[in-house]
């Protein structure tokens, strides 16, 4: 069973963790294009824990690892950055999903802390699919761009606010065009073309901070995002 604490085990103080990417290993992984090879070192404190409770937590940790560490590879490093929330909320909390063999190679202890070498070959293919589904966009990967509506309510007497919305999102990875198509006194009606879907463009503005105000997401369509300025 994988620990889902993955954010906690790549930066807590008791797992130091070193990613070594290996090209033209041996074995099939070498040329299927639909597995990434990694050779990861975990490692744990033993602490009050038995020497084999540690090791399985040293490989657990390198497991975890190596499925960040093949997103980090597809991704951008700006993509990473701006859509974080939603790929550690989503592909990082079950890494188990894509970690289709492993071989510890080697292992080390020495006072209280256990390391192993571990070859760890990742479901590449999934792991693409399942993020081009959450809507982040791969690195080569041909995600349909798709134009849907974006609705922003309680405009009125609001108007510095909603021009910052609208420049925060034209800056989000995967936006392509936004263009106003209606304003009302107490709305407006965006046409936006993304490289995504509404769910991931929602969850993207949902990340974003404002001075002096924030959004509710009020509505996610295939269609229609709506939102709603609040103080």
């Amino acid at each position: 069973m994988f620990d889902r604490g993955v954010l906690k085990k790549w930066w807590g103080p008791a797992c130091l963790v070193i990613v070594l990417v290996l090209a033209g290993t041996d074995g099939d992984a070498a040329t299927d294009r639909t597995v990434m090879r990694l050779n990861v070192l975990g490692s744990a404190e033993a602490g009050k824990k038995n020497l084999a409770t540690s090791r399985q937590d040293a490989v657990q940790n390198a497991l975890d690892t190596a499925v960040g560490q093949a997103v980090i590879e597809m991704l951008s490093a700006e993509t990473v950055v701006q859509q974080f929330q939603l790929i550690a909320g989503g592909i990082l909390a079950k890494p188990e999903n894509y970690v289709k063999n492993y071989r510890v190679l080697t292992e080390s202890v020495s006072g209280n802390a256990v390391k192993t070498l571990v070859q760890v070959d990742v479901a590449a293919d999934r792991l693409e699919q399942d993020l081009v589904q959450a809507g982040v966009v791969v690195s080569g990967a041909d995600v349909p761009r798709t134009t849907f509506t974006v609705v922003v309510e309680g405009t009125g007497g609001k108007i510095a606010s909603f021009v910052r919305l609208r420049t925060a999102m034209a800056s989000l990875s995967g936006v392509k065009e936004l263009a106003m198509t209606e304003m009302s006194p107490d709305g407006a009606v965006m046409s936006v073309d993304y490289q995504g879907n509404t769910r991931s463009l929602a969850d993207a503005l949902l990340q974003q901070t404002f001075d002096g105000f924030g959004i509710d997401i009020v509505e996610v369509t295939a269609d229609t995002v709506r939102v709603r300025l609040k103080p």
